[in-house]
């Protein structure tokens, strides 16, 4: 995903696994959490979207939906789709969920768990922008 001259840049792939809804919003959650689309930033309308991706505008409009329900996005008649301006609510649970599908998904690859927790450091890093984000062991 990618901010092009003020454009929103998604890219969604049909016919795999993942619908297409929630490649939308998995783009939008990521583009949030990596500071590519700041608070309050206005997304494109549900019709201008589904234009750029050649899609429905029922798929954009549920991906939006599904966001605004889980409080990462609000939206007002007639004034758009906008990032919240504050952080959603983190569920119980949610990250732990997410980093053991992950490691999951890693320990079924054939990776190690040394391995796994390199990317995971890495990841942090691309993330936050700061390396050696564990503490280093002597």
């Amino acid at each position: 995903m990618e901010q092009a001259g003020g454009r929103l840049e998604l890219r969604v792939y049909t016919g795999g696994p993942v619908p297409i809804y929630a490649q939308i919003m998995e783009q939008i959650k990521m583009a949030v959490a990596t500071g590519a689309l700041a608070r309050g930033a206005h997304l494109p309308s549900v019709r201008a979207l589904a234009a750029q991706l050649g899609i429905n505008p029922n798929t954009v409009g549920k991906a939006y939906g599904e966001l605004e329900r889980e409080g990462l996005v609000e939206s007002g008649q007639g004034r758009g789709t906008f990032v919240s301006s504050k952080p959603p609510p983190v569920a119980p649970g949610s990250v732990d969920r997410a980093f053991e599908t992950a490691a999951a998904a890693g320990l079924a690859a054939g990776l190690d768990p040394r391995a796994l927790r390199e990317r995971f450091d890495a990841a942090l890093e691309r993330l936050t922008g700061q390396a050696g984000s564990r503490p280093r062991r002597k």
